[in-house]
């Protein structure tokens, strides 16, 4: 599993949002992708209902303008913050790699797998339910927001649950 301790700082939501996915699921799903601009692809409908609904992408959209930490942890372990200001559950993940990429949703506007700016995590291969927690941070904290993203283990795959239309802006407690 994730790290209790996995996190990423300094992230920028590109686009306006950040998406979790496993590569190799990705390109099982679309292959050739390299290129294309799997942001318009998703907001398509049908291909980004099918990928997110199928544990390959999850979308967190319409965050926030600011810098973020982004934990990734298992749900056996605690929060790393109190006081939520958002959550949305019923989301699900599954990696064949045990690697989880985070990426601003920008970078789906020119698909490069390798691009600089994505994150990897590693989490041990299987199938997780995700719940989705975001967190206004301490004035003197270096980034802005927090998102939680709480892995839960799962022997199959998950019913996927999610609110596809659910955004996650701070601005007005949810």
């Amino acid at each position: 599993m994730a790290d209790p301790g996995s996190e990423l700082n300094g992230c920028f939501p590109e686009l306006g949002g950040f998406v979790v996915l496993d590569l190799q699921r990705l390109e099982a799903e679309l292959p050739g992708a390299e290129g294309s601009d799997l942001f318009a692809m998703f907001g398509a409908g049908a291909v980004g209902d099918r990928v997110t609904s199928a544990g390959i992408a999850v979308p967190i959209l319409g965050v926030s303008i600011g810098y973020y930490t982004i934990v990734l942890r298992d749900s056996r372990s605690r929060p790393r913050w109190r006081n939520p200001v958002c959550s949305s559950h019923g989301w699900v993940v599954g990696t064949q790699t045990g690697e989880l990429l985070v990426t601003g949703a920008g970078y789906l506007t020119e698909w490069n797998q390798r691009h600089d700016q994505h994150r990897a995590v590693t989490v041990p291969p299987g199938w997780y339910r995700l719940t989705i927690t975001g967190y206004l941070l301490e004035p003197d904290s270096d980034d802005d927001y927090g998102l939680d993203l709480e892995l839960t283990r799962a022997a199959t795959p998950p019913p996927f649950t999610a609110d596809l239309t659910r955004l996650f802006s701070f601005e007005e407690p949810r």
